[in-house]
């Protein structure tokens, strides 16, 4: 079964030669509240869906949005009841305001969870259907409201990709709703909304980006923008990231660090993740587990577990960013493992899921791991599911 799913990764890519992927018009800045009125009354939108989350709707970088889209005329209909991963009822509950308030366009400032349900909306809008009908590729293949896409953390990417990622709280699933309609038409990369974030958000979010930029790398059937991509925001994340959670009021870091994210999006929206976010998603959907944090804790072992079939690319890597002066390329390899995992212990994360993932649990998990990797993600090579048992047994595993 292995190598029929290879041949689709191989007819998927085809297919991406064909289907054309659309970049959003992206802007870069500090304070772009103006660019996003002027953006608005350029297509005539007057009645806009605005989705955030309470825990940032009150900052003044926010406000100062929501306010200048009021003194442009604009009807601003707000909705906040975002989870840290977007509930099904999420999406449900922001589509029926969308339609009780005939609103026209969607703005998703925040987190992934924001924009993940955001979007969610506007597949719901252009096909209204249960939601879970729209899990998959190419579901909804009808035009969405306009979407602007408003990153608060410089992690997820969403503001670049083709996905919503929904969790299923009665099922304990989490998926993603995946179709090129859903890239966003605009993001605005905006410094003054990450300026004030959290030293330990700034660190797993970043690492978030860390791991999107390297399973698209280290993937098979790269096209050459998306292979820069993810060479530009590992470079940038290798650079930055440390600095930027040290000194969270450098700006320069901060805007180097929402300009990873977004390339890491574009990189992986083409090339894909991997057993990482495999891996993730289940903890997200089991236990509400923040989806950064675990990737964190996650990739050095995935990578470890991948071995020699991902040394090369490790190595290139390696050079890529002059990480040392090691000349051995499987030395050079690992040191981009053991570099990893110094970023984990020095922002503090825990080093396992004691107490987090329930033995019972693991073999549906790693069930559900196989079904999102097996067959559309073009991973480095395969692992069974008894290397993704003992993996997640040996993270949970008690003292």
């Amino acid at each position: 079964m292995k190598w029929l799913a290879r041949l689709l990764q191989i007819l998927l890519y085809g297919l991406r030669m064909v289907i054309r992927i659309p970049l959003p018009e992206t802007t870069e800045g500090h304070f772009l509240q103006e660019t996003l009125a002027r953006q608005l009354k350029k297509h005539g939108l007057k009645r806009v869906l605005f989705v955030t989350d309470n825990n940032v709707l009150n900052l003044p970088p926010v406000q100062a949005y929501v306010s200048a889209l009021k003194n442009h005329a604009m009807d601003v209909t707000l909705y906040t009841e975002v989870h840290p991963n977007p509930h099904l009822d999420d999406v449900e509950k922001a589509y029926s305001i969308y339609h009780k308030h005939s609103c026209q366009a969607i703005i998703g400032l925040g987190g992934g969870s924001v924009m993940d349900c955001a979007k969610g909306v506007a597949a719901k809008v252009a096909r209204p259907k249960p939601l879970p009908q729209l899990k998959g590729l190419l579901k909804v293949r009808k035009k969405t409201p306009l979407m602007w896409m408003i990153p608060t953390t410089a992690g997820t990417g969403s503001e670049a990709t083709v996905a919503a990622v929904i969790s299923n709280p009665l099922t304990k699933e989490k998926y993603a709703i995946s179709d090129p309609v859903l890239v966003p038409r605009y993001a605005l990369l905006d410094t003054a909304l990450v300026e004030t974030l959290p030293p330990r958000i700034t660190a797993f979010t970043g690492m978030d980006a860390l791991t999107h930029a390297m399973e698209a790398f280290l993937n098979r059937y790269h096209t050459p923008f998306s292979r820069q991509a993810a060479l530009d925001a590992f470079s940038l994340i290798y650079t930055h990231l440390a600095v930027s959670v040290a000194n969270p009021r450098d700006l320069d870091h901060r805007r180097a660090m929402l300009k990873a994210s977004y390339l890491a999006g574009c990189a992986f929206t083409r090339d894909y993740v991997g057993y990482v976010h495999g891996l993730a998603h289940p903890l997200g959907g089991f236990y509400d587990y923040p989806h950064g944090l675990a990737n964190a804790i996650l990739l050095p072992h995935v990578l470890t577990a991948y071995g020699p079939s991902i040394y090369p690319k490790l190595a290139y890597l390696y050079r890529h960013v002059k990480m040392g002066e090691e000349a051995n390329p499987q030395k050079q390899a690992l040191a981009v493992i053991t570099w990893i995992q110094h970023l984990n212990t020095t922002f503090q994360f825990p080093h396992d899921f004691q107490d987090v993932i329930q033995p019972d649990d693991i073999p549906l998990m790693v069930k559900r791991c196989q079904q999102e990797v097996i067959p559309f993600y073009p991973v480095p090579r395969y692992l069974s599911s008894t290397t993704l048992i003992h993996l997640y047994e040996s993270l949970a595993r008690r003292s």
